[in-house]
């Protein structure tokens, strides 16, 4: 999560002309939600799966 955070705050600084505590702010509740989206699913699954979806997660990170 903390790479998806630095790039949407990446994606703001440069695409806007917020201000950097705003963009800050911004890009760590959108980080949020998509952390708590992630999160609340993984909770449900223990074990083997739990590691499945951990290592796809970490796979289908964003990248440039």
């Amino acid at each position: 999560m903390l790479a998806l955070g630095a790039w949407v705050g990446a994606k703001f600084c440069l695409s806007t002309t917020l201000p950097y505590p705003i963009v800050l702010v911004l890009s760590g509740l959108i980080t949020m939600v998509l952390g708590v989206m992630i999160g609340l699913p993984a909770l449900r699954v223990s074990g083997l799966y739990l590691a499945l979806v951990t290592l796809m997660l970490a796979a289908r990170s964003p990248s440039c």
